[in-house]
């Protein structure tokens, strides 16, 4: 009874490591920004709101795609009416502006929508990998949340500066045609060649935020990846130092032994977990063991004996001479 207690208790743990790693790749690390996309839409891709990518799914059947191509409408016409307006009015610091600042939107909007085709199988190829390395220390994907937190709020209030500013500029013009004079003086590119209403104002405004957002999400975007491969890289190197204190003296051979000296358990099936720990020594596929075990641990000191337990191993898990471990100590 105490051992399957101890068993089913280890199970538990055992899941709950693995949803460990898995809502801490690059998926939660980088949905919240994609989200921050699809809510903007620009982003047709369903499944974001999931702590993991099992339900990520791009289709043309979606409302997020009629959203997207809505949004996708007002960066062209945005575009096509700021280059329009710098072919009539020639070359000025603020019609470059204009022109340069649309046209990166409707780029990146394309962009988007290749990423939002691609995004489901990159994850689930970059999600392979993952299995096969160490689990982050830290919560990236907070960190990552955190980062949008800030990036986008940053955004938010230089928008609003810039429409108060806006508002008063045209308030000292005209206090009784507030509205029209707004959008006539920030956006003459539309409102000199038809004429002003509110619903136009309000549709041009929205394009408007649609640009500024994808503007920053550019950059946030670059930020959040950095993140999630700046993690790996700090843990990558913890564990070259490592392996370089315990005599390797080159880059090839620190990560033989980052590899040589990861430990996996071998799950039996959904339920509970084998009495008996598979060790894998040699640095050779274990297909066997593909999707049925956890790395949870790899040697910090002693890998000489370690080598020394390998000459006795075998692929069926049987050993060719008894192999005991004793005195080993216990870990606090």
């Amino acid at each position: 009874m105490t051992s399957k207690l101890f068993l089913k208790t280890f199970n538990m743990a055992t899941r709950h490591r693995l949803d460990k790693r898995e809502i801490c790749g690059l998926h939660s690390t980088v949905r919240g920004t994609l989200f921050c996309s699809r809510v903007m839409g620009l982003l047709p891709v369903s499944g974001l709101t999931c702590p993991t990518s099992r339900r990520l799914r791009f289709t043309f059947r979606s409302p997020y795609t009629v959203l997207y191509v809505a949004s996708l409408f007002g960066q062209l016409l945005m575009f096509v009416m700021t280059f329009c307006w710098l072919m009539m009015n020639g070359i000025s610091l603020a019609n470059i502006t204009n022109a340069v600042f649309y046209t990166s939107s409707l780029i990146s909007s394309l962009i988007l929508l290749h990423i939002g085709r691609c995004w489901p199988a990159l994850v689930g190829s970059v999600e392979t990998l993952e299995r096969e390395l160490p689990p982050f220390h830290r919560n990236v994907a907070s960190i990552s949340n955190i980062t949008t937190i800030f990036i986008l709020t940053a955004a938010i209030v230089e928008h609003l500066l810039s429409v108060f500013y806006g508002l008063k500029v045209a308030c000292a013009c005209d206090s009784n045609n507030v509205a029209e004079n707004y959008f006539r003086f920030n956006m003459p590119w539309i409102f000199d060649y038809t004429p002003f209403t509110i619903w136009k104002g309000a549709l041009s405004e929205l394009f408007n935020i649609q640009s500024t957002f994808v503007w920053s999400l550019n950059d946030l975007l670059i930020m959040v990846t950095s993140i999630y491969l700046t993690e790996h890289l700090l843990i990558h190197n913890e564990l070259l130092k490592k392996a370089a204190e315990q005599g390797a003296s080159t880059y090839s051979e620190c990560a033989d032994h980052a590899r040589f000296a990861s430990y996996p358990r071998a799950n039996h099936g959904n339920g509970f977990v084998r009495a008996r720990c598979r060790r894998t020594l040699k640095k050779i596929r274990t297909d066997w063991l593909d999707g049925k075990h956890v790395v949870f641990g790899h040697v910090i000191s002693g890998l000489d004996v370690v080598k020394k337990m390998e000459k006795y191993g075998s692929k069926s898990g049987t050993v060719s001479s008894k192999v005991t471990i004793s005195n080993c100590g216990e870990l606090q």
